[in-house]
């Protein structure tokens, strides 16, 4: 599927997606590596509009093995990485939305490819991720580890501020500690 730049970030922006998952930061993966690998990183996008879902997987290599795994920083994005969505119960037999998304990922992946990791940035019920009351990713196989690659949270700092200003904004340990 040739996928359209624009219409990839108007869908990541649409849904509050990471600038992870920007096509443009696929491409800074694709360039990274180069002096170092023949072609640098493979980056695989997988979409489907319509039903609302779309992923960016940097392939990376698993140590010491001829296998691969792909890495979605702060994806998938789409539908269900909205807060308010519902996985679907086991026992459902709709084709939904997160399981179009996982079917694709399935027949994309090239055979190397032994797992997934998936970080999505979703607001989550009880500061969980979704798999805490057995719900979502839990069912469809995935684990939760014990450690994000990507920060788990994130600031937005206003740097027109003065130093002055930031310390004075900050917990009194964290000024003690800057400084």
């Amino acid at each position: 599927m040739n996928i359209n730049k624009q219409e990839w970030n108007n869908f990541i922006l649409k849904n509050n997606g990471s600038f992870l998952q920007s096509f443009e930061w696929g491409e800074f993966q694709e360039k990274f590596g180069k002096a170092e690998l023949s072609s640098g990183r493979r980056v695989w996008r997988l979409a489907d509009f319509d039903a609302g879902f779309c992923a960016q997987f940097v392939e990376m290599p698993v140590p010491f093995t001829n296998k691969k795994y792909w890495h979605c920083a702060r994806g998938p994005v789409g539908k269900f990485s909205n807060p308010n969505f519902q996985f679907p119960n086991k026992s459902q037999k709709s084709n939904s939305n997160f399981k179009k998304f996982i079917k694709c990922v399935k027949e994309s992946a090239p055979k190397d490819v032994i797992f997934l990791r998936v970080e999505p940035e979703w607001e989550l019920a009880n500061s969980e991720w979704p798999i805490a009351n057995g719900n979502g990713l839990k069912r469809s196989g995935f684990k939760k580890l014990h450690y994000d690659v990507e920060p788990s949270q994130t600031l937005i700092l206003d740097i027109e501020k003065s130093e002055d200003e930031l310390l004075a904004q900050m917990h009194e340990k964290w000024r003690y500690n800057i400084r």
